[in-house]
């Protein structure tokens, strides 16, 4: 269980802030999404990916060899 301790504004769809505060909180990796608001924005400040399932197949198949 994740309770996150820092509010987050960097996403345009301030409903999706959420993902990325559990993801800080988490010390995720990766955010694995579909999400076009999440997916199109700027993660220069974030300590994590966010990456599209197929994205995340591919970068596991190309680490893998």
């Amino acid at each position: 269980m994740v309770y996150p301790t820092k509010e987050i504004r960097l996403c345009r769809d301030v409903k999706d802030n959420m993902l990325l505060e559990c993801c800080l909180e988490a010390g995720a990796n990766i955010l694995i999404t579909g999400d076009k608001d999440l997916l199109e924005m700027d993660e220069s400040g974030l300590d994590f990916k966010i990456l599209t399932p197929k994205e995340f197949v591919e970068e596991v198949l190309r680490n893998s060899k």
